[in-house]
């Protein structure tokens, strides 16, 4: 019998790296997105994991739905994506912490929150005649 081909192994040590770094990769635009729109709250590094493990088992339902064979093992998968989460939301907050000026300005240049300014909305109908 033929073993089926899986997009992310959790038995090797590659394949962990990969999910790990997945995990990582969304832990840190989470984070840095809330810090520039201004939504940043510092919490515990025990809030973090069951957000952590929610966040993996989303990601994992979507990428299933889609792509047949997408890991060996759903668990697995899950707590090696949710160690990178919480491993990056912990490092974006140490950052912010010790200098929140100077992380908000690495995360504008880095493209972050380059939000436009609000626009004014005009109804070309009425064009300024009341």
């Amino acid at each position: 019998m033929m073993e089926e081909l899986v997009c992310y192994d959790t038995h090797t040590a590659q394949g962990f790296e990969s999910i790990y770094d997945l995990g990582q990769e969304a832990g840190e635009e989470t984070t840095r997105r809330s810090i520039v729109g201004g939504t940043y709250t510092y919490r515990r590094v025990e809030d973090h994991e069951g957000e952590g493990l929610a966040v993996a088992a989303r990601f994992l339902a979507e990428q299933q739905a889609s792509v047949p064979n997408y890991t060996d093992d759903d668990a697995r998968f899950c707590t090696a994506f949710a160690a990178g989460y919480i491993v990056a939301v912990n490092n974006e907050q140490d950052c912010y912490e010790a200098d929140p000026e100077g992380r908000l300005g690495e995360l504008v240049a880095l493209g972050y929150g380059t939000l436009l300014p609000e626009a004014r909305i005009v109804d070309a109908a009425s064009s300024g005649e009341e």
